[in-house]
Parts: structure tokens; sequence; C-alpha cells
């Protein structure tokens, strides 16, 4: 089926020294039609979805744009965006139109040193969620609600096979 958006998250670890690096970042996208990428939760790059951060839904659509060209990306200071330990680079990719034929992402992060210092590469495994929904909001709750008779979000997981479903190693 079509959707307009993507959610893609990409995890990675640094020690201490990394994470306080001098460098730069250099943020290389290749895309169709548009994203906002999040590093640790705050804003590190958009295209084609309005202005630095304007909420974007996950029904909006963005402006046209054909991968084949990736654009490098420079972001100064890259300590105000890493952090020692579980690093997450988040990026929502959204299509032109509902009717369009083609979405697509391709991105790399790197520490700009001599030499580069992958953080982030496109051929990882990436999570996704697809945009059927608004995802949680970043960053999560760190205590739960006091009134929990007021708390109204919940998952639910229907098995629409005949056959068990393990959800052993499923988390989230």
């Amino acid at each position: 089926y079509k959707v307009v958006s993507v959610y893609l998250r990409q995890s990675f670890d640094l020690d201490a020294s990394t994470a306080a690096s001098g460098a730069d970042l250099r943020f290389s996208v290749d895309y169709d039609d548009g994203f906002v990428a999040y590093l640790n939760g705050k804003e590190l790059a958009r295209r084609q979805l309005g202005a630095p951060g304007d909420t974007v839904r996950y029904t909006d659509t963005a402006g046209l744009h054909e991968a084949g060209s990736p654009e490098i990306i420079s972001i100064p200071d890259a300590a105000s965006f890493l952090q020692e330990g579980v690093n997450v680079l988040a990026i929502q990719v959204h299509n032109f139109s509902l009717s369009s034929s083609d979405m697509s992402m391709i991105a790399d992060l790197e520490l700009d040193q001599n030499p580069s210092s992958p953080l982030v590469r496109s051929g990882d495994t990436w999570r996704y969620f697809v945009g059927t929904g608004e995802p949680s909001p970043f960053p999560l709750p760190t205590e739960p609600p006091e009134d929990l008779s007021d708390f109204v979000d919940w998952i639910e997981l229907i098995n629409t096979g005949a056959a068990p479903v393990s959800l052993q190693g499923w988390s989230l």
C-alpha cells in the first residue's frame, strides 16, 4: 500500500571522548521527496518540509525532490548533538503525494575529521515505522502519570493467523 511518511531509526554507541569531539558532523543524504532528521531528539537537518522547528505530521506531504544526487550537509559542533553511550539518528521521510510512485532515503552520518569516523551507514540495518499514525513524542515521559485511570496509551497486538506467533526478542 502507499503511505505519505516513513520513520527510520538507527542507534549507535559512543565513548565519552568521541561524543565530546570538537569535530563537525557530516550528514550525507539522498532522498525523495523530503525529510526531517533528528539526532538524540534534536533537529539535525530538514529538506522540503517547512522551516526548522516546524511540526511535521505523518499526513503532511513534502515538496517535490527527486533522489539521485546525494547532498552533503555539514553540521558544526558534533558535541552539541552527541552523547556518551547510546545515540539515535531518527529520520522522518515524506512523499510528495499519496499517489507518488516512489519514496527513498539513503543516509550516512559521520564525524568530519581526518580520517572520518562513520557513525551510521545507509547499508546498516535500520528500524522503521510506516506513517499510519503519529509516533510517540520525543523524549518520552520519565515518570508515569500520577492518576493511571486517565492513562490512555496502550498497544494491542492481534494475531490474525491460525498459528501462534512468538514475540521473543521483540521490544518496544
